[in-house]
């Protein structure tokens, strides 16, 4: 009983005074039968792309498709009446350019309470406005009373006409309706953003930001395991890419791609759409990633003493490499631990290997610092009394291995999948 007791409670706070709209294709059994499934759903696609957009331009929510109708709400009674005004709008405009869309809408619109959920809305109300719907013909727009005095003075602002009045089923009080004159309103389509950015459904957008996650990750793997010590290799390119001091320049190569990361997103809410070659290309970028990452994982699962089939080198870097292992390491000018101090780097620091040298019983790393200058990485301190040996550094050459070559040709097979078996799924 307690049980039953708090889902009440839930549900009286998920209560909410809201405006739902119900729209409808007129003649869409009729136009299935003759031209056929496949016809019948690309015109229903069609009009959810429509009538998607221009639900959101306002600010509603479209709670769910039922078959060729879309049920919506908005929290102001006004953005309804705005947005069943463009959908009109828009089809005959939509119309009058393409010969081949045949698609006649009827709209209700109804202000009441109702149970309002993350994915769908129960209650009266919904009741009421699908009611209010059925008494619209094609290419009308059907408001209810209770809408009408929702609206308070921004009825003004409409071409309200009575209609009379109609006994819901179900209910034994009359219900007064209203025709709103959509015709006499000027034309709003052209201040309205109509198109969507992706041509995608919700649900199918959701993969794709899955899909440039996951390639993301696994082009940040190539570069950082293969690409950033190829170009490391050489000395020049070293200096930016290794050194830490070097701040002016990663900071204008951040600041570079950040800029042209947002151009590239302004101009693509500019067209407001994308092609359904670049969503190939997230696709694409995924499978990639997936086979990459499988072999990638594998590879650092499995023993290193296999088989050079599996491990046996195919590239080595020219230079070795010298990472350090610990935090707050001291670069120090000569190889001396009483020599000035040039920098204090961290664990995962990285520097292009010049010489190794030996002082004092102490093996120290000569590292490329600045442009023809050098610093001095210790490997390892002393032991001392109840402190052992501490390893600071360690060298190695880069290799590019067999298991490598088999993650990057199963990241392109990957790549080729996603890239062909991309679908734009209707909405």
């Amino acid at each position: 009983m307690e049980v039953k007791e708090s889902i009440a409670r839930q549900i009286e706070k998920s209560k909410k005074q809201i405006t739902i709209v119900f729209t409808d294709i007129v003649g869409s059994t009729a136009f299935w039968e003759k031209h056929g499934d496949t016809a019948g759903r690309l015109m229903v696609d069609a009009h959810n792309k429509l009538m998607f957009a221009v639900v959101k331009s306002y600010r509603g929510s479209v709670v769910k498709t039922i078959g060729d109708s879309i049920l919506a709400t908005f929290r102001r009674p006004q953005n309804a009446l705005w947005a069943a005004i463009h959908m009109q709008q828009i089809l005959r405009r939509r119309k009058r350019k393409d010969k081949d869309l045949r698609v006649t809408i009827r709209i209700g619109i109804h202000t009441g309470e109702a149970i309002v959920e993350r994915s769908d809305i129960y209650g009266d109300a919904v009741n009421v406005a699908s009611r209010v719907e059925g008494t619209a013909e094609g290419n009308g727009i059907v408001v209810s009373r209770d809408t009408v005095d929702a609206l308070g003075q921004e009825r003004r602002r409409f071409y309200l006409e009575k209609r009379g009045s109609f006994v819901p089923k179900g209910k034994t009080q009359p219900l007064d309706i209203y025709g709103l004159n959509w015709q006499r309103h000027k034309k709003i389509t052209k201040y309205i953003k109509s198109a969507t950015l992706l041509p995608v459904p919700p649900r199918q957008s959701l993969e794709l930001v899955l899909y440039l996650l996951t390639g993301l990750a696994a082009v940040y793997l190539v570069v950082t395991r293969f690409v950033f010590y190829l170009f490391a290799d050489f000395e020049f390119v070293a200096l930016y890419l290794l050194n830490p001091h070097q701040v002016d320049v990663v900071i204008f190569l951040v600041l570079f791609m950040a800029g042209l990361a947002c151009g590239v997103v302004v101009f693509l809410i500019k067209v407001k759409q994308i092609s359904p070659f670049v969503l190939r290309l997230l696709k694409g970028l995924f499978g990639f990633g997936i086979g990459f990452l499988v072999i990638f994982t594998l590879a650092r699962l499995l023993p290193g003493d296999l088989a050079g089939w599996w491990n046996g080198p195919l590239l080595e870097s020219e230079h070795l490499f010298v990472e350090v292992v610990h935090d707050d390491v001291t670069m120090y000018s000569a190889p001396y631990v009483r020599s000035k101090p040039l920098a204090t780097v961290d664990s995962g620091s990285i520097f292009l290997q010049n010489q190794r040298v030996k002082r004092n019983h102490l093996t120290w790393m000569r590292v490329l610092f600045k442009s023809d200058r050098f610093g001095y990485l210790l490997c390892k301190t002393r032991p001392t009394v109840g402190v052992p040996a501490r390893r600071l550094t360690i060298s190695d050459k880069f290799y590019f291995r067999l298991h490598d070559l088999y993650a990057l040709l199963f990241g392109l097979a990957g790549f080729a999948w996603g890239f062909v078996t991309f679908r734009i799924r209707p909405m």
